[in-house]
């Protein structure tokens, strides 16, 4: 996987010798509210941006384009392990970001905690931590995430 400090680019070759790109290039929710449609600029800067750090995929074509949901935490840091008072459910999102890059260890240690093994390197992502936070810093988030933009 290539990324660049100060790029918006996540780009990852397949097996398959195509290129994956992504990183948090914006696209727009359907009027339902049930999905996304890419934004052309989005494609674009996404498409000049590869070119520009990797220019052999530019030999290439885009097949297609979408869009989703981006897992954000507030702190932009993952939330992972038990939700307290819900024995059983232990959570790993909100990874704003870095999900791929970081799945196989997270995998690991959420086992690992499932399975009663010590996890010190996961308790600063507790989401208890989130316990903590001032309602305006959450309401402050969802506006900035959002452009004003939030159905409640």
């Amino acid at each position: 996987m290539i990324s660049a400090v100060g790029r918006v680019l996540s780009l990852k070759q397949l097996a398959s010798g195509a290129f994956l790109l992504g990183g948090g290039w914006l696209g727009d929710p359907t009027s339902d509210r049930r999905s996304y449609t890419m934004r052309q600029s989005s494609v674009q800067g996404n498409w000049t941006t590869a070119c520009e750090l990797l220019p052999v995929v530019g030999e290439q074509r885009i097949d297609y384009s979408w869009c989703g949901l981006e897992g954000q935490s507030i702190d932009d840091i993952p939330l992972i392990g038990v939700i307290p008072g819900l024995d059983g459910l232990t959570i790993a999102l909100g990874f704003s970001g870095h999900g791929f890059a970081l799945a196989p260890a997270v995998g690991r240690c959420v086992a690992d905690q499932i399975n009663g093994h010590p996890t010190l390197k996961l308790d600063g992502l507790s989401p208890s931590r989130m316990a903590s936070l001032h309602p305006h810093a959450v309401e402050t988030f969802i506006a900035e995430a959002t452009g004003g933009d939030f159905l409640v």
